[in-house]
């Protein structure tokens, strides 16, 4: 087949597409990729977009997005919950990817070695 051969690398999946060119028209792909639910929300929030609950559950179609952040979280992941207040009283909360203190990490090392684990 003639045209260009675009590879789509993720840590989990890699991909090929085929792409003809001869006629601008003709597309032919095999194998196409799909990303993960999670996958969009964790590189929305690397682009720094605050996100709430309803908001990840809306855009992403996660149905429990607390659920999600914690495995974010548990992958290594810092996303922190900020709890905001609107001018009617409301309070929500915002989930952002920032990097840990040395505090956090520090507890996360001292967590690690009450089970017995050493790093």
């Amino acid at each position: 087949m003639r045209g260009n051969q675009i590879v789509l690398i993720m840590p989990t999946h890699s991909s090929i597409m085929n792409v003809r060119h001869e006629n601008d028209d003709l597309t032919e792909r095999k194998n196409v990729m799909t990303v993960s639910k999670t996958t969009r929300l964790l590189e929305a929030l690397q682009r720094g977009e605050e996100l709430t609950a309803k908001q990840i559950a809306s855009r992403f179609e996660i149905a429990n997005p607390t659920a999600t952040v914690s495995n974010l979280r548990f992958a290594g992941f810092a996303v922190y919950a900020n709890k905001r207040t609107n001018s009617r009283g409301d309070t929500y909360t915002k989930y952002r990817l920032g990097r840990p203190s040395r505090q956090v990490v520090a507890a996360g090392y001292r967590a690690l070695s009450t089970q017995g684990m050493s790093v």
